[in-house]
C-alpha cells in the first residue's frame, strides 16, 4: 500500500462481538465478523421480571416477549399479579414490610404492584386482620 492510503484506513471495534479492523469507508455498515447492522451501538441488557432470564438483545427494539418463558409481559412488575397468582418471592416480600409495619400504600409503591394485590396477599397470608394499615 501507499503511505496516502495507509493514512485514509479507520480502525472501527464491534460493541457487538469485540471485532477490531480497518476500513477505508467513513462509517461502516456491518461488522465483518458478526454482520450486526448496530455494531457501533452497545447491546442492551434486558432480565425478564417472572423468570429471571437475563439475555442481550440483538436488536435497537425492546423484545416483546421473553426468549425463556415467552411472556408477553417479562418488562412489567404489575404484570406478574394479574393473573391472580403471585409468585412466592413477591408474597413473602408482601408478608415481610406488612408485619414490620409497613402500610399498604407504602408496599404498592415499593414493590410497584396493584393496592388490590397487596390487599389479597395480606388477607391471604396474615391472620386475624381486622384492619389494614393503610
Amino acid at each position: 500500500m501507499t503511505e496516502g492510503t495507509e493514512s485514509l484506513r479507520k480502525t472501527y471495534t464491534c460493541l457487538r462481538c469485540g471485532k477490531q479492523w480497518n476500513s477505508h469507508m467513513d462509517t461502516p455498515r456491518r461488522c465483518p465478523a458478526c454482520s450486526s447492522y448496530f455494531w457501533n451501538e452497545p447491546p442492551r441488557d434486558f432480565v425478564c421480571l417472572k423468570c429471571g432470564h437475563s439475555w442481550k438483545a440483538r436488536v435497537l427494539e425492546v423484545p416483546n416477549i421473553c426468549p425463556k418463558c415467552k411472556s408477553t409481559g417479562w418488562n412489567d412488575a404489575r404484570s406478574e399479579m394479574s393473573s391472580g397468582n403471585p409468585d412466592q418471592e413477591t408474597v413473602e416480600r408482601v408478608s415481610k414490610l406488612y408485619k414490620d409495619g409497613a402500610g399498604v400504600v407504602s408496599i404498592t409503591m415499593e414493590l410497584k404492584i396493584s393496592m388490590s394485590s397487596v390487599i389479597r396477599i395480606i388477607r391471604s397470608n396474615t391472620d386475624n386482620v381486622v384492619g389494614l394499615r393503610m
